[in-house]
């Protein structure tokens, strides 16, 4: 057993925009299509989210992709706990209980470098959960 701090998402996100909104910070959607358009600005700090987009967008071949696939199940919320398991990670939060897969393959810190496969990728997430079916299956009802 080892202490694991975890956080829900959700209700982070919703604090660290609201505060940013208290502090005077506003969100703008705006397209940009090319590094220069930032210079027309007339905010002294922009945020910008293009995730791996960036790679080419700022012409940085030094930015690699980095894959992870995270599965969600419904909350169990009698069931505060959280474990790792042949390269997989369970986590039971407030608003569910997450799945990822880290190193299923044995890559170690590898796994998911250079895959820049940006959709949900079922394949994965099943079989993280394939992985924790077969430990779970392995326990004995508390009923029977």
């Amino acid at each position: 057993r080892t202490p694991l701090m975890i956080y829900n998402f959700g209700a982070y996100a919703h604090l660290l925009l609201s505060e940013f909104h208290q502090a005077g910070g506003r969100i703008v959607i705006r397209a940009f299509h090319s590094p220069a358009d930032l210079a027309d600005l007339p905010e002294r700090v922009v945020i910008n989210c293009p995730g791996y987009a960036a790679r080419d967008w700022w012409n940085d071949k030094s930015l690699i992709p980095i894959r992870g696939q995270t599965s969600w199940l419904p909350p169990q919320p009698d069931a505060p706990y959280a474990l790792e398991y042949k390269g997989v990670a369970m986590i039971s939060k407030s608003d569910g209980v997450m799945i990822q897969g880290y190193d299923m393959y044995g890559l170690g810190d590898m796994d998911g470098v250079g895959n820049s496969f940006e959709h949900a990728d079922r394949a994965e997430a099943e079989k993280a959960i394939t992985v924790m079916g077969d430990l779970f299956s392995r326990f004995q009802s508390r009923n029977g």
